[in-house]
């Protein structure tokens, strides 16, 4: 409408008696406005309403509407949402609007907690006196109230929704509204991310579709520029996040987590930040980020100072993580074991690889924690070799998976670290309490396991029968810890145990002959591998193993490995006689050490010609 009209109305309605929502300096005001608008100064317009009282602006709302002057409307309206979005708190909004303080405490509470876009009221009861009442401006009516709230950020509906009663309804109306929904192109999340609202982050994202900025700490995201990134390197990264020379971690991330949220990232499943180097703090964003509830941004791979890879796809499809030779070190699993801890966060994950790094005890501690809180309840993979794991952080771990964490745990391999016997003590006993019953794969070679520590699991391996592979080569394990696992397997432990790893130790013939005297008595059925190589086996501890052989014991094995020992002629002539009697049926594969007193042996090269044995 022109500003024409406008006089016109004013001259004609101070000559007669007409009911209007507003006074005549309200009138007045509307004309000096539209007369600025006529003339492009919108600045100018700015300026005359920073000038009028809270209760001058509503009044012009009503004015606006009732005139019907959609483009004096548009300026008025969004004046009074920012004097409204200036507020930080609700007491402050409340303060400013002369709002009704009819909640209680709880209510408030309750209303403020509830997700950003609920539309039912929040079941609080009221236990504490109402606050003394104010009485709300009658300056502005409903329908401009609802006009000017069109206008205000997310962030302001949502204290808007602490405020009153008649705000809060105001406000859920206004975040369901079509109209306010398009109208948002510039997200602000510092709040949101404050508040740790990331579901409210995941909302906003689906339900505003024309977002174009995301703002936050100073700097801003431009989302329409990472929609055409095909790889997020440095230099596009620079160029799409603005204000700092680095992107803001918190900002990158959520600018991340809205674009997957939203789908738009949907085409490309994974994006290489290859070349950025990121401020320590970054990878903990994220996985901070990813815990709390950002349902896409699900993979990260870690590298000491970097954050090379991105994987985005929705956590309900991750079951595979793959964090080998990253240099992850206890730090970084504090920030990992934050997003495993996270509620939901990987619902699915199976397989973690976390070898081949720089996790030590107060690492996996940290991942006992999160694994013991319920995380990854579906874990049946978990790599841990060559780390700088030992006794505390394997007990600490122990105690997470005694209390049943891990049912489906079926390989957990912890080669390479330095666990000793009180470490393996403490593992023993939560097998013992049968939390593996799955289990089918453990590995705990090159250790510094002793006879206690075996004799511990040996006393626990009852409760491991799924086993099929067990790794206990480069210990200290001697004829006493052999001894205790002899009597075990003796008494019906390990039945399905495929193989049998112990190389690179201290058993002698004793161990050896304890360990015969169970197989002959019909132990490890099912064996197909054995490896007893550099231990410290002689003639006698041989002669008794081939006897065994000879009366039946290992019927599946295939290969066996017996080199770098201390065997002799005596040794060799006993097993050369076992295997030409037909014992091993299905041995095809013999290791002995090289020469006389190995694969040139008369008798046992000319049994295993015989048999098609190989003698590498």
């Amino acid at each position: 409408m022109g500003c024409g009209f406008l006089r016109d109305a004013l001259e004609h309605i101070t000559g007669r008696t007409i009911p209007l929502p507003f006074d005549t300096p309200t009138l007045q005001n509307i004309v000096e406005l539209q007369e600025l608008l006529t003339t492009n100064s919108t600045q100018e317009c700015d300026g005359v309403l920073e000038q009028l009282s809270t209760d001058s602006r509503f009044e012009l709302v009503n004015g606006a509407l009732f005139l019907d002057a959609p483009a004096l409307e548009q300026i008025i309206c969004g004046s009074v949402a920012k004097f409204m979005c200036d507020f930080q708190t609700v007491t402050e909004l409340r303060t400013g609007l002369s709002a009704a303080a009819d909640l209680t405490v709880e209510e408030e509470t309750a209303a403020l907690a509830e997700p950003l876009f609920a539309t039912s009221e929040p079941s609080v009861a009221a236990e504490k006196p109402l606050r003394p009442s104010r009485a709300m401006s009658s300056k502005m009516s409903e329908d401009g109230a609802e006009r000017c709230l069109e206008h205000c950020n997310p962030e302001t509906l949502w204290r808007l929704k602490g405020v009153s009663r008649s705000w809060q309804a105001r406000a859920r109306r206004v975040l369901q509204s079509v109209v306010w929904r398009t109208r948002q192109t510039v997200l602000r999340l510092e709040w949101a991310i404050g508040a740790e609202r990331w579901s409210d982050c995941e909302a906003m994202a689906q339900a505003l579709p024309n977002l174009t900025t995301l703002h936050a700490f100073g700097c801003e995201a431009d989302l329409e520029a990472l929609r055409d990134l095909q790889t997020l390197d440095s230099s596009s990264l620079r160029s799409a996040v603005k204000g700092a020379e680095l992107p803001p971690m918190l900002l990158l991330a959520s600018s991340l987590f809205v674009l997957a949220t939203s789908g738009i990232l949907q085409t490309a499943d994974r994006h290489d930040l290859l070349g950025v180097q990121f401020p320590p703090g970054f990878v903990s964003a994220v996985a901070k980020a990813v815990g709390s509830g950002a349902p896409k941004l699900a993979a990260l791979t870690l590298h000491r100072f970097q954050m090379p890879v991105l994987t985005l796809r929705p956590a309900s499809m991750v079951t595979t993580l793959d964090f080998s030779y990253k240099r992850v070190t206890d730090d970084d699993m504090d920030v990992l074991s934050t997003l495993f801890g996270a509620s939901g966060a990987l619902p699915n994950l199976e397989k973690l690889r976390l070898d081949n790094n720089n996790i030590g005890d107060i690492g996996l501690s940290a991942l006992a924690t999160a694994v013991g809180n319920g995380a990854l309840p579906l874990l049946n993979s978990l790599y841990l070799g060559d780390n700088q794991i030992g006794d505390s952080g394997l007990a600490s771990f122990a105690t997470a998976l005694g209390s049943g964490a891990l049912p489906s745990l079926t390989q957990l391999v912890l080669i390479e670290n330095q666990i000793g016997d009180a470490g393996l003590t403490a593992f023993a006993t939560a097998v013992g309490s049968g939390s593996l019953p799955s289990l089918k794969t453990l590995g705990l070679g090159h250790n510094m396991i002793g006879d206690a520590g075996v004799s511990a699991l040996a006393g626990a391996m009852g409760a491991l029968p799924s086993l099929t592979e067990l790794y206990l080569n480069r210990n200290q394990i001697g004829d006493d810890g052999i001894a205790a696992f002899a009597t075990a397997v003796g008494n019906g432990a390990l039945p399905s145990l495929n193989e049998l790893y112990l190389s690179s130790n201290q058993i002698g013939d004793t161990g050896l002959t304890a360990l015969a005297t169970a197989l002959s008595n019909g132990a490890l059925p099912l064996l197909t591998v054995l490896r007893l190589s550099q231990n410290k086996i002689g003639d006698a501890g041989i002669t008794s193993f081939a006897t065994a052989l000879g009366s039946g014991a290992l019927p599946s094995l295939e290969t066996l490995y017996l080199d770098r020992n201390d065997i002799g002629d005596t040794g060799l002539s006993a097993l050369a006689a076992a295997v030409g009697n037909g014992a091993l049926a299905r041995l095809n594969m013999l290791f002995v050490d090289d020469g006389a007193l190995g694969t040139e042996h008369p008798k046992l090269k000319a049994a295993c010609k015989a048999r098609g044995i190989t003698l590498p």
